[in-house]
């Protein structure tokens, strides 16, 4: 998934505020490499193809008036989507479960909050 250029044409939102904030926790390179690894390529001029892609981060909107965010998925056939939130392991409740700031999209048909549960863990919701 990534986060939907607020000019593209298949941005359902074109033309409206989407002022949402994109930020990275700088990681060290060799978070999640295996000590083999490590070892192997510390030397090496090419060691940046070791570092790990899963690193934090997120967007985060200041207030109401930051608007909408749209996030374009992969084409699936099947599939499940799982949004979790930061900085702390029990979030998901407060932060989007019952945030009525939040409502939820997919195709243009806005998903029914009480169909949403916790899962697989307290930050996150699906």
């Amino acid at each position: 998934a990534r986060v939907e250029d607020p000019d593209d044409s298949l941005n359902p939102h074109k033309g409206e505020v989407q002022n949402w904030e994109v930020w990275h926790v700088d990681e060290p390179i060799w978070r999640g490499v295996s000590k083999q690894d490590q070892i192997f390529f510390e030397d090496r001029d090419d060691k940046e193809i070791c570092r790990h892609l899963d690193a934090c981060g997120g967007i985060s909107a200041t207030s109401k008036e930051s608007g909408s965010v749209v996030f374009r998925l992969p084409k699936q056939e099947v599939g499940l989507v799982v949004i979790c939130g930061c900085c702390g392991k029990e979030v998901g409740t407060e932060m989007i479960l019952n945030n009525t700031n939040i409502e939820i999209s997919y195709n243009g048909e806005v998903l029914d909050r009480n169909a949403w549960d916790i899962w697989p863990n307290g930050k996150c919701v699906r």
